[in-house]
């Protein structure tokens, strides 16, 4: 086992044919440019940079549901007010142009997230005791969410949408 961090993991530079990083760019403030450098620095000539990241304020709920909708729009706040970029999916293929990558593709889409998984997982309930602890919501309110989650599960066909980004880069061979 090996310890590192983002943007100095402790691998061995250039010898990777595939580095992957999935749903955490988002979650590191101002250094997923740096990260983002460090991984590219990483690929050996000829190899690809794998990113999956989201647009938070892509969340959207079928049916229509406000409550839902608001914890989609607390939780973006949340990590807005921690320095987090909520809306990195987009700047992918921009992040690894900057780390002299060529982009092979970057898109985006929407994940059907079923109803069911948002009442008792997802983002929602991970960060509820570190919403609580920022002071964003009091426990009463993470009661009250877990019932509006439950409610929402209920009804029948709901799903929540989330906007995902992939971003493929190559670093050009030598």
């Amino acid at each position: 086992m090996r310890e590192g961090h983002g943007e100095a993991t402790g691998l061995d530079p250039e010898v990777w044919d595939c580095v992957m990083m999935r749903h955490v760019l988002t979650h590191t403030g101002d250094a997923a440019d740096r990260i983002v450098a460090h991984l590219a620095i990483l690929l050996a000539p000829g190899g690809h940079l794998y990113l999956v990241d989201v647009d938070l304020d892509g969340f959207r709920a079928t049916p229509r549901d406000p409550g839902i909708e608001a914890q989609f729009a607390a939780y973006a706040d949340f990590h807005h007010a921690l320095g987090n970029d909520v809306r990195m999916g987009p700047r992918l293929g921009a992040m690894m142009r900057a780390a002299d990558l060529e982009v092979v593709e970057h898109r985006g889409y929407f994940q059907s997230i079923p109803a069911a998984m948002v009442a008792t997982g997802g983002p929602l309930a991970s960060a509820r005791d570190a919403m609580i602890a920022a002071g964003r919501i009091s426990a009463e309110d993470a009661e009250e969410w877990d019932r509006e989650r439950r409610r929402f599960s209920a009804i029948p066909d709901a799903e929540v949408w989330s906007a995902i980004f992939i971003g493929i880069g190559r670093k050009p061979s030598e």
